[in-house]
């Protein structure tokens, strides 16, 4: 994009025009800052205030044709991400489509975690664990009962070196889903939030086989 340049002071023409336009004074109708956002040295990451200007330029057309500066827009503010007011953003997470055995195994097991000889251990022991032993760590006396005590060492018979576990994705993404249902349901005697927090429409021809 041209510009015109102004010789006494080196300044493009659209500088100065943009420099003339801009108040001195914040416009009247700006709300004032919180009296949080007024303290220096806090940075509470407040949504800022904007103001739009619109500039034409015809750089080509001689110097008869300077650029124009439009008035400025009302102040403004992005919305939020979880602004109600604002238009929803649309958010898609696929899942898999075939979940039986023989499509769960097209999916290779491409993300691996590397576990340390401890992590190994300890990984190990929680492999051990049931459901009961853990309801049980929680509860009360005379019904609580302690978890077994980390040694340090590995059990015996364990091989005692570090691992590299390759995990599949989508069945991660499965297992994350069932939990996140879980603990909403639960969540919900609370809450009461489940009519608000899912709707569920029919997709008659959405089918895994086809």
């Amino acid at each position: 994009m041209g510009a015109l340049v102004d010789p006494p002071t080196g300044h493009t023409g659209l500088e100065t025009l943009v420099a003339n336009a801009r108040p001195s004074d914040p416009p009247p109708d700006t709300p004032p800052l919180p009296l949080a956002a007024r303290q220096a040295g806090l940075d509470l990451r407040e949504p800022g205030w904007f103001i739009i200007r619109c500039v034409f330029e015809r750089p080509k057309c001689g110097p008869r044709f300077i650029p124009v500066v439009s008035e400025p827009t009302p102040p403004f503010q992005l919305a939020a991400f979880f602004d109600p007011n604002a238009p929803a953003r649309p958010i898609r997470i696929p899942l898999p489509m075939d979940t039986t055995i023989a499509g769960l195994r097209k999916f290779d097991k491409n993300t691996a975690f590397m576990m340390s000889d401890a992590l190994a251990c300890q990984m190990e022991r929680m492999g051990k664990l049931s459901l009961g032993d853990l309801v049980l760590s929680v509860l009360p006396f005379p019904l609580h009962k302690d978890l077994p005590a980390d040694t340090g060492a590995c059990a015996s018979g364990s091989t005692g070196i570090g691992m590299v576990c390759s995990f599949s994705i989508p069945i991660i993404t499965i297992c994350a889903l069932i939990l996140l249902m879980i603990i909403v349901s639960l969540l919900d005697i609370v809450f009461r939030w489940v009519p608000l927090f899912i709707a569920c429409f029919p997709l008659p021809k959405f089918k895994a086989k086809e």
